[in-house]
């Protein structure tokens, strides 16, 4: 029926208004839902800094090691390279006239000629401090001359029960041996790796006999410092 006073085309159909229906997946997220993302987002943010303080601590305790394992290397290298070309090599217990003084196995001093110059060149692992030093004077050293210093050439050398330097028995028709023993301890936070170096070197200018002339037993004859 059409409201008085209103005239319809009765040839139109009348236009009718849609109505928006809902559907599921254009619903938003509930509250529950946000609160359980957040919380997980936050659990997440709070691993963060553990998680990147562990991956620190493991590459610094890695180079550490390396660090331990490069240094051993190396003194052990220099030691050979000095000990190859000894005419004389011994075990002193007394570095200087005046000290000084270590246990027996804990230092060694040669005769070198390596690379060509005559010198004398002597070790010292100092068991408390668990440092390596390394002292060299030449042959025409006389007093007088400036006294040669003490150099630090390695830390955290932590020998204490096992000797350093040890000098095997000489056979006759075989130079002198020098087997070197260094053990090194490298700390990173909680963890420790020990390293341990072992060689044995050949004093291929030592008197080739059983009980070979040794005169750099005693520091007084050899150095005139005090």
């Amino acid at each position: 029926m059409t409201p008085a006073g209103v005239w319809r085309d009765p040839g139109v159909v009348p236009l009718r208004t849609p109505h928006a229906r809902s559907r599921p997946d254009d619903a938003g997220f509930t509250l529950i839902e946000l609160m359980v993302a957040i919380t997980i987002t936050l659990v997440l943010l709070a691993l963060v800094p553990t998680v990147m303080e562990s991956v620190s601590h493991g590459a610094a305790y890695s180079q550490g090691v390396a660090a331990g394992a490069s240094q051993a290397l190396t003194l052990v290298q220099e030691l050979e390279s000095r000990v190859e070309s000894a005419s004389q090599i011994c075990l002193p217990t007394q570095l200087t006239t005046a000290g000084p003084t270590v246990s027996a196995g804990f230092a060694v001093r040669v005769l070198t000629s390596a690379f060509g110059q005559p010198s004398w060149d002597q070790w010292m692992l100092n068991a408390s401090t668990h440092v390596l030093q390394e002292q060299q004077w030449s042959t025409t050293w006389v007093t007088g001359n400036a006294v040669p210093p003490w150099i630090t050439i390695g830390t955290s050398i932590v020998n204490s029960s096992t000797v350093p330097f040890a000098l095997p028995t000489v056979v006759t028709g075989s130079p002198q041996t020098l087997t070197v023993d260094l053990q090194t301890k490298e700390t990173e936070g909680t963890q420790s790796q020990s390293i341990e170096f072992k060689s044995s070197v050949t004093a291929f200018d030592t008197p080739y006999s059983s009980s070979p002339p040794v005169s750099c037993a005693t520091a007084a004859t050899q150095e005139g410092w005090t």
